[in-house]
Order: C-alpha cells, then sequence, then structure tokens
C-alpha cells in the first residue's frame, strides 16, 4: 500500500524576532556542488562550502548551485550578501520545513519555495521541502536532505537533454517547477491505482481492515493538499503578474506549468472525493452486510417460535393430554411442527424476505 511519509519539523522559532538564524542545527549534513554551463560546454565541480562555490562562479554562464542539506548560518549569511536577500529569506530557507509554498520578487532576487512527493522505496513517498534564489546568472537551490530527487535535472543539464542549456536562469528555476509537477503527476497516478483495488476489495469483501487503510488515504490526500493548494497559488501568481524574472522566451513554458498545476489540483480534489465516496462506501457495506445477517437471524427466530410454543406446549406433563398415550403422537407432532416450518419458509420466499 502507498504511504507518504510527512516532513519531520520542530518549529524553534517561538519568542525569536523575525529574521532569526539559529546558529547550531542537527539538520543533515551538507554537500554542495555545482553546475556550471552554457550552449558550448559544461562544468561539474563539487564544493566544501557555499562560501567557496559562490567564489568559483563564472560570469559567461549559467551557474547552478545545489546544497543537499541545508548550509549553516554562517554561509547563508555570506550568501544573503552576495544576494541581497532579506533577513526573512534566509529564514525561511533554514526552516523550509515549516514554510507554506510562496515566492518572492524582489528587485535583485527571485525566492521560490516548495513542497513535492518524491518516490523512495517501492509504495513509500515523502514531502521533499525544496527552495531556491536566482540572482543575476546564478541559481541556488537548497534542499532539506541528501536525496535523488534533482537527479533527472541533474541529468538534463549534464547530457544536454532538451534546451535547458540553452536558456537563462529564468527556464533553470521553471524546470524546478516543472519538475516538482512532475513528481505531483507520478504521485496522483500512483494514489488513484491503490485507491481503485481498495474499491474493488470494498465491493467483494468490506472487511474491519479496510478502515484503518481508508484513514490512513485520508490523511494522505489532506497531507498533499496542503503542498498542492499553495503550490498552484504561486504558479499562477508567478504567470499572471508581470515579474521582471520571467523573460519573453519563457512565459509560454510558465503558463503550460500553470495548466498542469491546475490539472494536478483537480485530480487532486478528485482522489479527496474519492476517498469520501470509499468510505461511504465502506460504512454503506457494512451496515448492509449487517442487516443481511440480522435479517437470517430473525428469519430463523421467527421460525423456531411457533416450533418453540408446540414444543413448550407437549412439554408441560399434564396428566389428561391424550396424544403422550397415542402410538403415533410424538411422530405426528413431529411432522406437523415441519410442515408449519416449510409453510412459513414458502411465504418468507414469496414475500422475497429470502
Amino acid at each position: 500500500m502507498i504511504s507518504l511519509a510527512p516532513v519531520k519539523s520542530k518549529y524553534e522559532l517561538f519568542g525569536k524576532h523575525p529574521g532569526y538564524l539559529q546558529e547550531h542545527r542537527n539538520d543533515t549534513a551538507i554537500r554542495l556542488e555545482m553546475l556550471s554551463f552554457n550552449t558550448q560546454s559544461i562544468e561539474r565541480v563539487k564544493a566544501v562550502s557555499l562560501r567557496e562555490a559562490l567564489s568559483h562562479r563564472s560570469h559567461d554562464r549559467i551557474n547552478w548551485i545545489i546544497c543537499h542539506g541545508i548550509p549553516p548560518a554562517d554561509e547563508l549569511e555570506f550568501a544573503g550578501r552576495e544576494f541581497k536577500l532579506d533577513s526573512l529569506i534566509l529564514e525561511d530557507i533554514q526552516n523550509c520545513t515549516i514554510i507554506r509554498p510562496g515566492y518572492t520578487a524582489a528587485n535583485d532576487y527571485f525566492f521560490a519555495m516548495l513542497n513535492f512527493p518524491f518516490q523512495v522505496g517501492e509504495a513509500e513517498f515523502k514531502m521533499i521541502p525544496l527552495g531556491f534564489v536566482a540572482s543575476g546568472n546564478t541559481l541556488v537551490t537548497f534542499q532539506n536532505g541528501d536525496d535523488a530527487s534533482l537527479e533527472p535535472l541533474i541529468d538534463r543539464v549534464e547530457n544536454r537533454k532538451g534546451r535547458i542549456c540553452d536558456k537563462g536562469v529564468d527556464y533553470l528555476a521553471f524546470c524546478h517547477l516543472d519538475l516538482a509537477v512532475d513528481y505531483y503527476f507520478m504521485f496522483i497516478n500512483k494514489l488513484s491505482g491503490n485507491l481503485e483495488q481498495i474499491e474493488g476489495r470494498i465491493i467483494s469483501f468490506p472487511s474491519p481492515d479496510l478502515l484503518p487503510e481508508l484513514q490512513k488515504f485520508k490523511r494522505i490526500a489532506a497531507s498533499m493538499r496542503k503542498s498542492v493548494w499553495p503550490l498552484r497559488e504561486m504558479i499562477h501568481a508567478i504567470r499572471s503578474n508581470d515579474t521582471w524574472f520571467i523573460s519573453g522566451d519563457t512565459e509560454k513554458y510558465y503558463q503550460d506549468l500553470d495548466s498542469h498545476m491546475l490539472l494536478i489540483f483537480d485530480n487532486a480534489e478528485s482522489v479527496r472525493e474519492m476517498i469520501s465516496g470509499l468510505l461511504e462506501i465502506y460504512l454503506s457495506s457494512v451496515s448492509n452486510r449487517m442487516n443481511e445477517i440480522m435479517k437470517v437471524l430473525t428469519l430463523i427466530a421467527t421460525i423456531f417460535i411457533p416450533l418453540t410454543f408446540v414444543a413448550g406446549v407437549y412439554g408441560m406433563n399434564f396428566a389428561n393430554m391424550p396424544e403422550l398415550r397415542w402410538r403415533y403422537g410424538y411422530f405426528l407432532v413431529l411432522t406437523g411442527m415441519g410442515i408449519m416450518a416449510v409453510i412459513m419458509l414458502i411465504f418468507f420466499r414469496r414475500r422475497k424476505w429470502l
């Protein structure tokens, strides 16, 4: 059965001032790499720190710095000075696990934060928080953890697939959003397939084990909606607003992405409705099954009521009961009781109670 692991987060900013950065965090160890490319060549280098990666930027190429993990506070502050980032942006990057998807388009930079489901097992997914900052010819991606969710995008750059090496930073930012949309499509397709299997099991045999599974899917749908709805709002706002960051050549891709995100939102809502419908079908099936059981038990009890009456009459042991001493009395009473049971069964059948 498909599962979605939530992002493990802890709110540690209570009472802190806006823009506060924690000096000591127990996040995943950071790993940095940088891809510097243009239409002629591509270079992929590993860096020790964000400061080192920023110092190796090329002025005539697109510089894509990937942080697998959240950098320390001092490196975030250094990046903030390089890109003229607001302290609130740095705070959002450090606390990406609790930030709602959204974007900021300032005069000197473009910042976006999003979540998407990433498959880590045969049927296991987890929500990946991701943010990126674009300024000039540089884009820095911040990932909360060292996973392979960006590998399809890295492969497109290294193997020059598509037009990613021929476009600017705005197209690279679009590719981040487009990859997240692809992950949502894959996740929703797998989720729908699991729900169809459960629907067949509910119709064939609504066992009590199905209720915890349906409740789990309901929580998954609620968690997915918390990410899909703000991501749809963000992509629609980027396309609708006249953002300086998006060039005229790239605008059409954001428009297409907006339509894809609308389709994902519709599919997510359909999944939620399907889960609610399955819950109703399950409860109705259980209720109908219980009614059938009660109907059978009631008919059996109804058949045995007159038989019990006859048995009770002849069990009183009065002295003046002619049938007690008659040779064929016992067989006659049993035959009469059998005839009564058959007549009642025929009556129930004609009334379509059986």
